[in-house]
């Protein structure tokens, strides 16, 4: 991050002329031909204009600066000292000499210079530029960034150190500081592309679509052929659900690099989000090629992976531990040296790790867990790193003891903020789902690291010890899908925060309509070709039956199509499906389970919060138990709330399963009666006894650790 001025030269007033008109011309020549970008040419008007006057400072001073810039340092740095010690009252020269010596990474000397120029003309803009950029060499963000603020001050016209200071923002993570900064320089500056992409990369990490949108556009019209650019335009369009468009986008990168890497992994989910997980999982192949050093986009990757109807457990295992070799081993240092009492009956400091502590539905299960955690045995301390916190994140603070916003931290910060912290427990609840911050439990951030809620697999990065589930979700024999030592609670894994606005229960659909009407409003990457296959056939046995999908990517006309053509392939006529938009709100999302009957589980990657949602709404779910612990929650939840009917073996019992119930009005009516009653009666409602449950699962590890050390990271 060089300073923009390039010559470093002082302003007019900060620097004294020449005793005398003699060279005069020379030394202008000089300023000109630097000012130009020819340094050898000043060089010439500098040593002509010496060989008069051998102990004319300016001309000290700009050939300095001339032979810095042709990168001969070493004499440059004589000439640019030869001038100070001339007149050593010259901030410009001051501030030359340090730029020398910063460019020969004598950064402590060139920070001590900056500053005495400074002293000597505190709005001096070279040597604020300067100084920023040497503290930034040092690893000094934050001093560099109140230097680079100031600049903004002293010089509010000029766009590049607002451009500086965005910059500063963004290292530092303070997102929404850096986008205004580096808009404010490009409102100065409109030709500056690079700033445009820098402002682009910085709304797409904030998760800013407007204004990633307007940066994206903006160079595009400058260069139409701009593949970042492409990439930059598609992921606001994918956020506005225009698949359609961002598919055409896409098709015009090149695949080829991080840009190219980019360009697939969103082609991926695209294609996943609208139910196209197949063709999405191969243009994820494609990302490790592409970008082996992208941890984040590999992460994606295999979050999508458990999508796979073909993949078996043991083969999502391997790959998880590839990428825990690949990028989480190498960041296993040596076992920190904990300064914990090793007290195994003290209160416990637990630390919650998530992106997702928002209105997001992993939030709706962590919520009961702050909420009624026993404070005499647990201090809770929620590690948010979370871009845009919303008016739950806030009510999620409430519930707990300590707030912590990590989301301006890297990964190795983030680690060192929690131990500095003496968390005993750390709770990593994201896995490898968006916005994680798996690589900083890699680091060894607390004694014990456990993993929970937010991911169906196990992580494979072996600083996470344990991962908490439960009986049913992973029965015994499961243990070998996992690096994670589980630890299987006596209940279900999971306590749920009913939805407060939830609109009353209204008779089931079947009654006014003269049919029943099936529903899934889960992800649509959930709904393979075998889930199509199957919920095809229930159609076929079910006559006169319809089927309700809702999600995400459902509003998009493309995906309708696509959906409407896989189910015809299948015999299944388009009338009888009923492809709904996204709704606008909770309230409106939940009564559209008054338009369904039952609901149909995918697999099998099962839901989690739709289960909930439709069990709350009084209609019963079928679900069908798999091989892995994406496929089981299903059969978890509802074994939890006492409808072990809707909880199918096989594909067969599945059909078979919503055949018998699509047949008996009476048994759908009860279950509008009594599934919201259940559920309320449910270990899912009881947030005492599952936070109980949860507490004694940590002091077990707590005094393993204690008498046994942490596990030691392989």
């Amino acid at each position: 991050m060089p300073p923009e001025s390039g010559t470093a030269l002082a302003p007019p007033a900060a620097r004294a002329r020449p005793r005398s008109t003699a060279g005069l011309g020379d030394l202008l020549e000089a300023q000109r031909q630097l000012r130009a970008g020819r340094p050898q040419l000043a060089e010439r008007s500098c040593r002509r204009l010496l060989k008069a006057a051998p102990d004319q400072p300016d001309a000290h001073n700009l050939l300095g600066v001339a032979l810095g810039h042709r990168g001969r340092l070493r004499e440059a740095e004589e000439h640019s000292r030869r001038a100070v010690e001339l007149r050593p009252q010259d901030p410009g020269f001051v501030a030359n000499l340090a730029e020398r010596l910063r460019q020969q990474g004598r950064l402590d000397d060139a920070i001590a210079l900056h500053r005495r120029a400074l002293e000597l003309a505190p709005e001096l803009l070279p040597a604020l530029e300067g100084l920023a950029h040497a503290l930034v060499q040092t690893g000094a963000l934050e001093a560099a960034l109140e230097v680079a603020l100031r600049a903004c001050r002293v010089a509010p016209e000029v766009a590049a150190n607002y451009a500086r200071a965005g910059e500063l923002l963004g290292l530092l993570r303070r997102r929404d500081e850096a986008i205004d900064s580096l808009g404010r320089a490009v409102e100065l500056a409109p030709e500056r592309d690079d700033w445009w992409r820098n402002l682009a990369r910085l709304c797409l990490a904030a998760l800013d679509v407007e204004g990633l949108e307007r940066a994206a556009r903006h160079l595009l019209e400058r260069d139409p052929d701009d593949a970042e650019a492409k990439v930059h335009l598609a992921n606001a369009l994918y956020r506005k659900d225009a698949f359609g468009a961002v598919r055409a986008l896409l098709q015009t990168v090149p695949a080829d690099g991080l840009v190219g890497a980019n360009a697939k992994n969103l082609l991926g989910v695209t294609l996943a989000r609208q139910g196209q997980i197949e063709a999405g999982l191969e243009a994820l192949e494609q990302v490790p090629a592409l970008a082996p050093d992208a941890a984040e986009l590999q992460m994606n990757r295999l979050l999508h992976l458990n999508y796979d109807p073909d993949r078996s457990p043991e083969q999502l295992k391997q790959e998880h531990l590839a990428w825990g070799e690949r990028f989480a081993r190498p960041l296993h240092a040596q076992q920190p040296s904990w300064t914990q009492e090793r007290n195994p009956d003290r209160r416990l400091r637990v630390g919650y790790l998530s992106p997702d502590l928002r209105r997001h539905s992993v939030a709706y299960f962590v919520a009961p867990l702050l909420l009624t955690h026993d404070r005499h045995e647990v201090e809770a301390i929620c590690y948010a790193s979370v871009p845009r916190p919303d008016a739950f994140s806030d009510e999620l603070r409430a519930m707990a003891d300590g707030w912590v916003e990590v989301h301006q931290l890297d990964d190795a910060a983030l680690a060192a903020r929690i131990r500095a912290d003496r968390i005993d427990i750390l709770v990593e609840l994201a896995g490898h789902t968006r916005g994680s911050r798996l690589l900083a439990c890699a680091h060894r951030a607390a004694p014990v690291q456990i993993g929970y809620i937010g991911y169906p697999n196990t992580t494979g990065v072996t600083a996470i010890d344990y991962r908490i589930t439960d009986q049913i979700a992973d029965p015994d024999g499961f243990d070998e899908h996992y690096c994670e030592t589980l630890i299987r609670l006596p209940r279900c894994f999971l306590a749920y925060a009913v939805p407060r606005h939830a609109p009353e229960i209204g008779p089931p659909p079947m009654q006014r309509n003269g049919h029943v009407t099936f529903g899934s409003f889960n992800n649509l990457a959930k709904v393979n070709r075998r889930v199509i296959g199957l919920w095809a056939e229930i159609l076929h046995q079910v006559d006169g039956a319809c089927l309700a999908l809702k999600s995400a990517g459902t509003g998009d006309p493309e995906t309708k199509t696509r959906i409407e053509t896989a189910f015809a392939a299948r015999g299944i006529a388009p009338e009888r499906l009923r492809i709904l938009p996204p709704e606008p709100d909770a309230q409106s999302h939940l009564g559209l389970y008054n338009e369904i009957d039952i609901a149909l589980d995918p697999f099998p990657y099962n839901g989690t919060t739709t289960t909930c949602e439709a069990l709350w709404m009084g209609v019963p779910v079928i679900t069908l138990t798999g091989d892995r612990h994406a496929g089981r929650v299903g059969a978890s939840l509802l074994t939890s709330v006492g409808f072990s009917a809707g909880i199918a073996a096989t594909a067969a019992d599945y059909v078979l399963t919503a055949r018998l119930l699509a047949s008996q009005p009476e048994l759908l009516r009860a279950a509008r009666r009594h599934l919201r009653a259940d559920l309320a009666r449910s270990p899912l409602r009881d947030h005492p006894g599952h936070a109980h449950a949860i507490e004694e699962a940590y002091r077990a590890v707590w005094q393993i650790w204690c008498a046994d050390g942490a596990r030691t990271t392989p």
